[in-house]
């Protein structure tokens, strides 16, 4: 037995072909098909009747009209003059009607009796196939149908005219203008190349938290409006870090053991501007005990261009940034570090700058950055400053166009411009900065900051003041500071973080003095 639709052979019936098309009818199927096919058989055997008792009525007019024109020509040829013309032409065209009905009945009724003749067999015994059938089809079109595909199937060059006929029908509807270019060799794809270079806004919490948001999504306002949201935090936790990079920059984030991970912008999480972000933690294969000190974004790795690095014993090292160039999923070592000595700060300089370093005995120094000679990725550097029994808290590339502010462990701060610090070399214990006493405590830390600027102070038991630049007093090099904070016995500041001062920092401003703030004119 061959299959109807894809003309395969079988030996023995399967239930479905391997084309899918059903060839053995099971027995509750052969029960309904017998049903139909004697309902059909029934119906046919009536219509055979009534379609029998015309062909026989019509039959015989037919023949009457046989025997009028036989009889009517004779008449004409005997006799001329014949009288009854009209009405025996008017009579012949009649039965001549009703013959012609009789021959259609007729063949109705041959058509009816093979049907019922068909619907009898299959009543008695139901088929084994039962290939299906599209809808609308008779029998005779089925058959056809059937012999087109098979024709098509038999010939590999049938396949292929209805492979180009329908590939032509799905371009002619759906064709439109190449958005690629067919080129010879595209070389090696990475994700990097499906992501479009486009400008991003990044922020990093004090609390470790990284997202980026689309710069376009930041809107030009006018002066002296609101803003909006930039990054959601959560309590206790500021905004420490803000700055515009491109998908395709790298972020190299330094921490304190002196290793160094890259990450590209396009991995960090895109969220909205109201959104917290992911935890930096959760980006890095960070070691227990290992946290991120400093994140610097680069665009690329030139070079005319250096990363310089502080530990907390005064070990300054200076590294041709493309050093860094190459990364790697674990990070790579950024500075080879004591025992007892880790990464504090790292910042990218063009190799003419002064270097700022400053203890937490209230020491610092200005250096020339050209005292520091690059040194090979893996190394350990050179002495910067000698801190003599206590520790740098940071270092920083001097800007002529801000003051040093420096806080301490009990509330206390000043800033002082920075001609009063003069360059020295390196090594050395530099000079008084601000005067260590029980009364203030040691050094906590030190920002460059500008007049625009606001500040942020974090003690050791969550408690966070916020204030402006512009209300600490610009003091002398040796002296102790004003108070910022007041502190209960017990609690110190741990950290500060500067701030862009906002609409809001000025209304907390307001609040915690009661004065009222004043409109620019």
């Amino acid at each position: 037995m061959n299959c109807p639709i894809c003309n395969a052979s079988y030996d023995e019936i399967p239930a479905v072909c391997s084309c899918g098309t059903p060839l053995k009818l099971e027995d509750a199927e052969k029960q309904v098909f017998r049903q139909h096919a004697s309902n059909e058989l029934k119906r046919n055997t009536k219509g055979l009747a009534g379609f029998g008792c015309l062909t026989i009525w019509f039959g015989s007019a037919g023949v009457m009209a046989i025997f009028l024109l036989v009889t009517f020509t004779i008449s004409l040829i005997m006799s001329p003059r014949f009288e009854m013309v009209g009405p025996s032409l008017g009579l012949f065209l009649a039965f001549a009607f009703w013959g012609v009905m009789g021959i259609f009945a007729g063949k109705a009724a041959i058509k009816r009796w093979k049907r019922r003749k068909y619907y009898a067999k299959l009543a008695k015994n139901p088929p084994d196939i039962f290939p299906p059938r599209p809808p609308g089809l008779s029998d005779k079109q089925f058959g056809k149908e059937i012999e087109r595909l098979n024709g098509i199937l038999a010939s590999a060059a049938g396949i292929d005219q209805v492979v180009r006929q329908e590939i032509e029908e799905l371009r002619d509807e759906f064709a439109d203008p190449r958005k690629t270019e067919i080129i010879p060799d595209a070389g090696a794809i990475c994700i990097e190349d499906l992501i479009p270079i486009e400008e991003m806004v990044v922020t990093i919490s004090r609390a470790g938290y990284i997202k980026r948001t689309p710069l376009s999504v930041y809107r030009n306002q006018n002066r002296g409006g609101k803003g909006r949201t930039g990054m959601s935090t959560r309590e206790e936790d500021v905004v420490t870090c803000l700055f515009t990079a491109l998908t395709h920059d790298y972020l190299l984030l330094f921490t304190n053991r002196g290793q160094v991970f890259w990450l590209k912008v396009y991995e960090i999480p895109e969220v909205g501007p109201v959104a917290l972000g992911k935890a930096v933690v959760n980006l890095l294969p960070l070691q227990p005990g290992e946290k991120l000190q400093t994140i610097m974004p680069v665009r690329e790795f030139s070079p005319g261009h250096f990363a310089v690095m502080a530990t907390k014993n005064g070990i300054i090292k200076k590294t041709c940034l493309s050093a860094y160039a190459n990364p790697r999923a674990n990070g790579i070592r950024a500075i080879n570090l004591d025992d007892d000595d880790e990464l504090i700060s790292v910042v990218i300089t063009d190799g003419q700058r002064d270097i700022f370093l400053m203890s937490r005995q209230g020491k610092c120094i200005r250096v020339k950055e050209d005292e520091f000679r690059p040194l090979g990725r893996v190394s350990r550097g050179i002495i910067g400053m000698n801190v003599k029994g206590s520790e740098l808290v940071g270092m920083d590339v001097i800007d002529p166009q801000k003051c040093m502010l420096v806080v301490t462990e009990k509330g206390f701060g000043k800033r002082t411009s920075e001609e009063s610090y003069r360059c020295q070399g390196r090594g050395g214990q530099g000079v008084l900065n601000i005067k260590v006493t029980e009364r203030n405590g040691q050094v906590v830390g030190f920002r460059q900051v500008g007049e625009e600027n606001g500040i942020m102070l974090i003690t050791d038991r969550g408690r966070l003041i916020r204030m402006a630049v512009s209300q600490i007093s610009k003091i002398g090099r040796v002296t102790q500071g004003v108070k910022l904070i007041g502190l209960p016995e017990g609690e110190k500041v741990v950290d500060l973080t500067v701030l862009d001062e906002t609409e809001d920092t000025r209304e907390d401003i307001t609040e915690d003095t009661g004065e009222e703030g004043r409109e620019e004119e």
